[in-house]
């Protein structure tokens, strides 16, 4: 958070920890759906790059380049290996470096609790044998689906 421009730190943490609870929850449904149907079903509904959907704030970023220029800065990141490459805004403020990008999506944090708990409820349901091989991709699509088309909405003029 000290490294985030304090405009934007509430917001972020916010998405940030929103992120980390869908990267538990989506491993703990990809745990149960291997114990329960196996390697293969569990490999087939494996999202475990959830932690990289949010820019400098995903899991696996590598910084590329930097360039300063007085008390701005614009650094390169490739984030998980992925192109296109990203920027980043970087500002000097009380002799600190920080981090300075749009605010996060208003309602995109709630979403994502909102689908780790899609993914906690399959588990449950999995753990119980309410979910086969067979009919899990379907169960889980028509599960996510909606909150999906939620989460496009609200990003798909960011361009996200």
């Amino acid at each position: 958070e000290a490294c985030i421009v304090a405009e934007h730190r509430d917001a972020v943490r916010e998405l940030v920890q929103a992120t980390d609870r869908l990267v538990a929850a989506e491993a703990e449904f990809r745990k149960g759906v291997t114990r329960r149907l196996g390697h293969a079903a569990a490999m087939r509904v494996d999202r475990s790059d959830a932690g990289d959907v949010i820019g400098v704030f995903s899991r696996r970023v590598a910084v590329i380049d930097e360039r300063m220029d007085g008390d701005r800065a614009t650094v390169t990141i490739q984030v998980a290996g992925r192109v296109p490459l990203e920027t980043v805004d970087v500002v000097r403020r009380d002799e600190r470096w920080l981090i300075q990008t749009d605010p996060p999506i208003v309602g995109v944090a709630a979403q994502m609790y909102e689908l780790a708990e899609v993914l906690l409820a399959m588990a449950r349901r999995v753990d119980r044998g309410d979910v086969t091989d067979v009919t899990l991709d379907a169960e889980l699509t028509a599960q996510q689906a909606p909150v999906l088309r939620k989460l496009h909405a609200l990003t798909r003029d960011r361009g996200s």
